[in-house]
């Protein structure tokens, strides 16, 4: 490109703008000092003014400059921003550094073509000022490591700042395309759209892991991932195999895996499903490989499911979710003709009103399917990809019977003889790579996992990427004892101090206010937790917020260190746990949080909190009132349903629950277990006290599904603590019917296996009517079931370890695969009973009458005393 179609950033009277350009560094000092960590790509055009150079002549190269000095401001801004937090108050003195920029400029001459366009972040004068920048990060104290880390972000954050500056004036800039030989690519409309996009997509991955100044990009490492051979199996068609018949687990690298099927562009199978557990790295996976597509010029659609409303077809849904886009102002899908690919992250927080996630789930995977099969009817349009957490896709899997349609993350360290394929690739331990990269951004220099965490007791909390991150948070603070006793909550707890001590680290600028306790601290970020819990799981407003902490009472504690609610919750949402998410429709400010595990830890919190203040309140009502009538219990049930109600559990939350659950003191979890088996008795006698709640929910249909969900809550916060004290409850049935019509109300179709049956276990359930009950996958480990009757009732994959079943009559009872070991089945009647695949290891058998031949496959030499054999 020669000069003569170039646009030099030195128009002539240079001299008269001295001061202005000279002023840049500075005015970046004073936007991070008035905007602080708020969104500073985000920033109105008028607060940038001080350093565009306002009195340049209206030329094509005032413009430029304009274009580049606003979007440098920009990204140093949002670095700084993003990076440090010890800026303090006073003036940053930045005078040499201003004339080092001005010398730059007296000494050289720079210039933007076409080329520019193309590859911003290659732009000479950016080369340049490193050195000059490395002095400025330095007077914000940062460390050597951080000031690599910003130096290798900031060309890709000049990118996305140039694209932002663009479009706050693309009329006033337009000149600047129209005096190149080469626009930007390419010129229509649609395709700039694209190019922004993209930009946007690659700019995700420089963006700052949590709160650190490294991006994930850094210290990303290769995820790695297996399908099962064909035959494709559920996960109950597995278990029924033996482990010669099960399908075998075939390893690949899965970004390159991935590549390959998009590259072969089957029309028919263009679909693929991506599972794992929370923390797995589902979510960092699709970013870096949408800015891996994006920065080979392919048409890649990124959409996170907890902002995708899914309410009809899914052309419509998208078009909705690309109303708040600021790059695309069209839906590819229905405009485009090029092919598109589409991926959607997070199956598990889609949400639709008045519906369960399995049924959204559902409904969801059979509209992609459908809107494929439409769109690749005559060659290919569309290819999809789609993550979620392992319950909510196994519950989905029949509909991908194709080898390789599902592909299921593995962990950083796994057992090679469990998977075929790449032995090199299957034996690598993932986690030395992770603290090498880990220990390059951080400057700890570490060279591989540190042997003390090592260990078989630690394993699982250092294979999963999200936790092995928070390990190595916890372990350079050193306050958390890494052996097998460590709880997982006690590492998140910790970082949960962390962030509070930042806070009010002198050094830093993170503010939350100074009489503010630790405790209180801990308080509000859990009612925010559950605001977000109550809605859609994952994101919540400030509204929302300040409604929680007028309901829970907090509104006083809140007052004492804000100016108004909006500032105050602001300073709660802390960088690490919570990021801003835009508006809604209303326009209120949305914050989501910056993984849904940290959200879930918070509610598990909020939930043992709520346990244990209930408990003391409820026994002190007991104590005060000798004629209470179930008074007391009502009221506490009352809260129970304002907390519990609004949103069912699910699987991972209860991790969290259990986990809290075992932080608690013996004494503690002793008075609980009676509390909660007596406001269990309760409901199951007279249902949920909804009648008490003031404001009422609304209409008995918006009704039934919270009091469902909050008796699962007591059913669940039971089996929690009774699996900690080893005690069985006694729930005073009053007929022998009673549970079992409780049980068949808790039912929800939709769930398959349904949820609460996992936590029946340590109930007395002496002389209860089960029969024709199904009851597969059940927990019933150390329940009392004496004399129970459980005819021709389905216990297909339960626990009844340890249960006492003596004199139960499970005539034609179906206990395929169902785990008696240590069960007490004396005298019982197990006639007709199907009993394969049933583990019987110290069971007792003494008296119990059996159809001969109904134990052979069995082995019998681990049971204890004499069955009576009767004929078929």
């Amino acid at each position: 490109m020669s000069i003569d179609t170039s646009i030099q950033l030195t128009p002539e009277g240079f001299h008269q703008l001295k001061l202005d350009r000279s002023q840049l560094l500075k005015g970046i000092a004073q936007l991070v000092k008035t905007f602080g960590t708020n969104n500073l790509f985000s920033l109105p055009a008028s607060s940038l003014d001080t350093i565009a150079a306002l009195k340049l002549e209206d030329t094509t190269g005032s413009r430029g400059w304009k274009l580049v000095s606003r979007a440098l401001a920009r990204a140093v801004a949002a670095l700084i921003a993003e990076t440090d937090h010890r800026f303090r108050e006073t003036e940053v003195e930045s005078y040499g550094l201003d004339q080092a920029l001005l010398q730059l400029f007296e000494s050289k001459t720079y210039a933007l073509d076409a080329k520019f366009f193309q590859h911003p972040a290659d732009l000479e004068l950016l080369a340049d000022l490193r050195p000059h920048l490395t002095e400025y990060w330095q007077l914000y104290e940062f460390t050597e490591p951080e000031i690599q880390n910003v130096h290798t972000r900031l060309g890709r954050y000049l990118v996305f700042a140039l694209v932002k500056e663009w479009q706050t004036d693309p009329k006033y800039y337009e000149p600047l395309r129209e005096g190149l030989e080469t626009p930007f690519l390419p010129a229509e409309t649609q395709e700039r759209e694209w190019e922004h996009y993209r930009q946007y997509l690659q700019a995700q991955v420089q963006l700052p892991v949590f709160d650190e100044s490294f991006s994930l990009e850094q210290v990303y490492v290769p995820l790695r991932a297996y399908y099962l051979s064909k035959p494709e199996a559920s996960e109950r068609e597995e278990l029924g195999r033996t482990q010669q018949e099960r399908p075998k687990k075939i390893a690949v690298d899965l970004q390159p895996h991935v590549l390959e099927w998009l590259v072969r562009g089957d029309a028919k199978d263009a679909i693929r499903m991506v599972r794992g557990g929370p923390g797995y790295g589902k979510s960092s996976f699709f970013k870096m490989l949408a800015a891996h597509l994006a920065g080979q010029g392919q048409r890649v659609l990124f959409i996170p499911l907890h902002r995708f409303s899914m309410e009809d077809k899914l052309e419509e849904a998208v078009t909705r979710f690309l109303g708040y886009d600021p790059y695309l102002t069209h839906n590819p899908i229905t405009v485009d003709r090029e092919p598109l690919i589409l991926i959607f992250d997070g199956l598990d927080e889609l949400t639709m009103q008045g519906k369960a996630l399995a049924e959204v789930a559902q409904s969801f995977i059979r509209e992609v399917e459908r809107t494929v099969s439409n769109y690749n009817a005559s060659s290919l349009k569309l290819q999809v990809l789609i993550s979620g957490r392992d319950v909510i896709i196994q519950q989905n899997e029949s509909d991908f019977k194709g080898e390789g349609q599902i592909l299921r993350l593995m962990e950083y360290r796994v057992d090679p003889d469990e998977f075929k394929g790449d032995q090199a690739l299957i034996g690598i331990d993932q986690r030395d790579h992770w603290w090498q990269e880990y220990g390059q951004v951080s400057g700890h220099e570490y060279e591989a996992l540190p042997d003390d965490l090592r260990t078989d007791a630690l394993r699982e909390i250092t294979v999963q990427p999200l936790l092995n991150y928070m390990i190595a948070l916890s372990y350079i603070r050193g306050e958390v004892q890494f052996d097998k006793s460590t709880n997982l909550n006690e590492i998140y707890e910790d970082l949960l101090k962390a962030v509070y001590e930042r806070g009010y680290d002198e050094k830093r600028k993170v503010e939350v206010a100074k009489h503010l306790e630790y405790g209180q601290f801990q308080r509000m970020l859990e009612e925010v937790a559950l605001a977000t819990w109550h809605g859609n799981g994952r994101t919540c407003t400030v509204n929302e917020i300040n409604q929680h902490f007028g309901q829970s009472k907090l509104s006083r504690q809140l007052e004492k260190f804000k100016k108004d609610a909006e500032q105050g919750i602001f300073s709660l949402l802390t960088a690490f746990y919570f990021r801003q998410a835009g508006q809604t429709q209303a326009g209120y400010q949305t914050f989501e949080f910056t993984h849904k595990s940290f959200g879930e830890y918070l509610v598990a919190r909020r939930f043992v909190a709520h346990l244990r203040r209930t408990v003391n309140q409820y026994n002190k009502y007991q104590q005060a009132t000798e004629e209470d009538e179930g008074w007391s219990l009502r009221i506490c049930l009352v809260e129970w349903i304002r907390v519990f109600g609004p949103t069912a559990l699910d699987w991972d939350l209860v991790r969290f629950i259990r986990n809290e659950v075992t932080l608690l003191e013996a004494e503690v979890q002793q008075e609980a277990q009676v509390a909660v088996a007596e406001w269990l008795s309760y409901v199951i006698h007279y249902d949920a006290p909804m009648e008490g709640l003031n404001p009422r929910i609304g209409h008995f249909s918006e009704e039934v599904p919270q009091a469902r969900h909050a008796k699962v809550a007591l059913l669940v916060m039971h089996s929690l603590i009774a699996n900690q004290t080893g005690q069985v409850s006694d729930l005073n049935l009053k007929t022998p019917e009673v549970f079992g019509i409780f049980c068949h109300h808790l039912r929800v179709r939709a769930e398959g296996r349904s949820f609460f049956r996992s936590f029946l276990n340590q109930l007395n359930l002496d002389l209860c009517v089960l029969s024709w009950h199904d009851l597969s996958g059940a927990d019933l480990s150390g329940a009392d079931l004496h004399g129970v009757y459980l005819v021709h009732v389905s216990l297909v994959f339960a626990n009844l370890s340890n249960a006492n079943l003596s004199n139960a009559n499970l005539n034609g009872a179906i206990l395929c695969n169902t785990i008696l070991n240590g069960a007490d089945l004396r005298g019982a009647d197990l006639r007709g009973a199907d009993l394969r695949g049933a583990t019987l290891r110290g069971t007792y058998l003494e008296g119990a009458t059996l159809t001969k031949g109904a134990l052979i496959k069995l082995q019998l030499e681990e049971t204890i005393g004499q069955p009576r054999w009767v004929e078929e």
